[in-house]
């Protein structure tokens, strides 16, 4: 069996009795960066309130539909002069 198997020691910890008598070798990494210091546009961003209107601006509700279409059909059917 050969294959790299990575994570923090606890991680690695959990997988004890499955390497139970078996010959290992272990790399120990360099700390890794918080994503803000290695890349501005990975680092997560603050919570905040994002509107759907800006998507949904034009779109009108089901009654403004509804009144609209009424107007249209109350024009048409007026006789004309």
């Amino acid at each position: 069996m050969d294959y790299t198997i990575e994570g923090a020691w606890e991680e690695i910890k959990r997988h004890e009795a499955e390497f139970a008598g078996q010959r290992l070798r272990v790399t120990i990494l360099p700390p890794q960066k918080p994503l803000a210091d290695s890349d501005p546009e990975l680092a997560p961003k603050p919570n905040r309130r994002v509107s759907a209107m800006g998507k949904y601006a034009g779109v009108l509700s089901s009654e403004e539909f509804m009144r609209r279409k009424q107007e249209e059909i109350d024009r048409e059917e007026r006789s004309l002069p």
